[in-house]
């Protein structure tokens, strides 16, 4: 039986093993934190300063993160891969076409394998089964729990920043 769920994370530690679900039940603080995080990440010139401004002074944001599959009856979990972060996440609506993103990251890249109604996503250490009729829903949820992200981050650190946002990791417009 495929139960698999898709969730919106961000990388918080460097080895990626630790995962903050980015929805619209996060607290200003840990807004400002994750926020932080994806500055530091795309800011060459070092980590400090006004968060927001590095921010909207970005181009072409990166987020380390991206989806974390997981199912909630095994346990088990596959985080994202490296370099397919959270700007990448609607590359995985692929599935519901029984094909294969193009691209899924690296260390380790997830093996797909497609039987009938079922992809199993397999990451080396853990496997997770999704139906693929459902991934344009859990594609939904990943986008649902976005809207929220940025309902706190416009909270945060007012509209524009979360219109950026939004246009940066292609959350309402593809």
């Amino acid at each position: 039986m495929a139960g698999g769920v898709m969730d919106a994370v961000l990388e918080v530690s460097e080895d990626g093993g630790e995962l903050l679900a980015l929805d619209g039940s996060l607290r200003p603080a840990a807004v400002g934190a994750a926020l932080a995080l994806i500055a530091d990440h795309n800011d060459d010139g070092g980590r400090g300063g006004d968060v927001a401004a590095r921010l909207l002074a970005a181009d072409g944001l990166l987020a380390p993160g991206g989806v974390r599959l997981r199912d909630p009856a095994t346990g088990s979990v596959i985080p994202p891969s490296c370099c397919f972060g959270l700007e990448s996440w609607r590359e995985w609506a692929a599935l519901a076409e029984r094909e294969e993103p193009a691209w899924l990251g690296h260390g380790p890249v997830p093996v797909l394998e497609f039987d009938g109604d079922l992809v199993r996503v397999s990451d080396g250490r853990a496997s997770v089964v999704l139906e693929v009729g459902k991934v344009p829903d859990l594609l939904y949820d990943v986008q649902s729990q976005l809207i929220g992200f940025l309902a706190r981050v416009e909270e945060w650190g007012g509209p524009e920043l979360a219109r950026v946002l939004d246009a940066e990791f292609h959350v309402t417009r593809a």
